[in-house]
């Protein structure tokens, strides 16, 4: 009988042990339950915290990260908490209510075997969804860093998800937090759309970015973009000098609906705005002009001359040369209007003073000319360091500049010789006098001989005259064909030679007046009678003598002794 009492409390006391730990493996199974739920919590704030730096483009992927959370929730919490409510709520009651006898636990034997199976089953389903929860986690992160890499996604787009989640959150607001509830999963992409104000045609009302009618994408809203392209130019426009700043390309909003993919961040299009292009160049093939290669590459001629100043023959295009086609310029070039002062010469002008001292065709520096100084101001254009227009405003003179005095003279020769007949009549300029006393003209300047001078037919020994001032500077035989001859240095460059003499009266080195006696006609030399043969040099280059002697004519202003 004592034995049968004894055997009886050890199996009363092992009840009581097995439900004590029946208790702490459900208690236990309930904590992890719970920080499942916790982590779940967690994760979704971190994950619509994380989406912030994601694009558009990661769009599905994070709607299918969601659609999976859903998906476990069906199938695991939800099952999972109905089966713990009963077993919940059947050892939680009052102990003296839980207290058995050995027999009526024998007399439950399948009863036993169910609690059993609950005792182990609980926290061993709770471990498996604990570590379920952490492998989608890193799934998830894989796939966010993978996937995502630019700009923002408004976080309102997931606010809808994480209202599912918050619905696993309610489950731990109370002492119950095994009671079954009946979860309804919205659709996350449904919210998605609806918050993004995606319409049913997949589109949605935004504001299409253009630069020069090219597409750049879409935003919200294009007012950040506006102020911050503002702001640049204002700051622009405070750099000294700068009196007007504005861009070069012209930017256009277009509101409308447009493709949920092109939605960007406003960094993201300012990124590109403020990025350049590479300078680039064109090697010319054959069969290439230029006008085709501006054409090809999007720009007028004008355009490409422009980008390559040492082109200076539009109409010559060699094969082999490098060709600039892109310079490096902002996408968004700044065309600024500066006033720039630079110093230049003033030239200075010639003014001429005729004067009696000097015969017609004689001229004389006075005074030298110098320039003065001054400063001109321009308004000139500017995309970097590119110069597109200049204009001149205004020129102002600091130091004037000093005239240049030439003296010109407008005195005709003395004439004391003229031809034997009036109708011998020259219309020259008068620089020199007709230089024999009487004869006439029996052969002119460049006849078929190739004549470099002007025959003057007279009987020998007529007297020959200097045609003006000047300087002897040869006289005497000639081996030339000359014969007899006399050479006079005018000065300024000319110089006159008197041929065929038969008798030399000047001398080598004098100084001789204009009609001063300097020889006799002959026909020494070269010559085929009696004759003066004359000729007018100017820089050693012989000129016809008609075009400087004016006799018997009305043009000529003439002094007869």
């Amino acid at each position: 009988m004592m034995s049968k009492k004894r055997q009886n409390d050890v199996s009363e006391e092992t009840v009581r042990k097995r439900m004590t730990f029946s208790k702490a493996m459900i208690r236990l199974g309930a904590y992890v339950t719970y920080c499942v739920i916790f982590l779940l919590k967690k994760l979704n704030k971190i994950l619509c915290d994380a989406v912030k730096a994601f694009t558009s483009k990661t769009t599905a992927v994070i709607l299918g990260v969601i659609r999976k959370f859903k998906k476990l929730g069906k199938k695991i919490l939800v099952p999972f908490i109905s089966c713990i409510k009963p077993v919940r709520k059947k050892f939680t009651v009052k102990r003296s209510e839980t207290d058995m006898t050995v027999r009526s636990i024998r007399a439950a034997g399948a009863g036993q075997l169910l609690t059993k199976a609950v005792n182990y089953a609980v926290p061993v389903a709770a471990i498996v969804v604990f570590a379920a929860v952490l492998g989608n986690a890193s799934k998830i992160n894989d796939q966010i860093s993978e996937k995502a890499s630019d700009a923002v996604i408004d976080n309102e787009v997931f606010t809808a998800a994480s209202d599912n989640l918050e619905l696993i959150e309610e489950l731990t607001g109370n002492d119950y937090i095994f009671e079954q509830k009946t979860v309804e999963f919205e659709e996350p992409y449904e919210r998605f759309r609806s918050a993004a104000g995606v319409d049913e045609t997949g589109l949605i009302e935004a504001v299409g970015i253009y630069l020069d009618s090219n597409f750049l994408g879409t935003l919200a809203n294009e007012t950040e973009l506006k102020e911050t392209l503002s702001a640049k130019l204002e700051g622009v426009k405070s750099q000294p000098d700068v009196k007007n700043a504005e861009f070069r390309k012209k930017i256009e909003y277009r509101h409308g609906k447009y493709d949920l993919a092109s939605l960007k961040d406003t960094d993201e299009i300012l990124a590109y705005l403020n990025s350049s292009t590479e300078e680039a160049y064109y090697t010319v093939e054959e069969g290439d002009s230029l006008y085709l290669i501006a054409e090809e590459h999007g720009m007028t001629l004008d355009e490409l001359l422009n980008m390559n100043p040492e082109l200076e023959d539009p109409d010559l295009c060699v094969i082999g040369t490098q060709i600039r086609i892109a310079c490096n310029l902002d996408n968004m070039p700044v065309v600024i209007t500066k006033e720039i002062t630079e110093e230049t010469a003033v030239p200075f002008e010639t003014q001429t003073v005729e004067t009696e001292s000097m015969f017609v065709g004689e001229t004389e520096l006075l005074a030298e000319g110098v320039n003065g100084e001054g400063t001109n101001t321009f308004e000139v254009c500017l995309e970097g360091d590119i110069e597109i227009s200049r204009t001149l405003i205004s020129t102002k003179v600091t130091k004037e500049p000093v005239p240049e005095m030439i003296a010109v003279g407008v005195k005709h020769c003395e004439v004391i010789a003229l031809p034997d007949s009036e109708e011998t009549v020259l219309s020259g300029t008068g620089q020199f006098m007709w230089p024999v006393n009487g004869g006439y003209i029996s052969d002119g300047f460049i006849s078929d001989r190739n004549h470099k001078g002007m025959d003057i037919a007279a009987p020998s020994g007529t007297e020959i005259y200097a045609a003006a001032d000047g300087k002897v500077i040869a006289a005497g035989w000639n081996t030339g064909g000359y014969g007899y001859f006399v050479m006079i240095d005018h000065g300024n460059g000319y110089a006159t030679l008197y041929g065929h003499m038969s008798k030399v009266i000047a001398e080598n080195g004098a100084d001789v007046k204009c009609g001063e006696l300097i020889g006799e006609v002959g026909t020494t030399g070269n010559s085929t009678g009696n004759h003066l043969h004359f000729e007018v040099r100017y820089n050693n280059v012989c000129q016809n003598p008609a075009n400087y002697i004016c006799v018997n004519s009305s043009a000529a202003n003439i002094d007869l002794k």
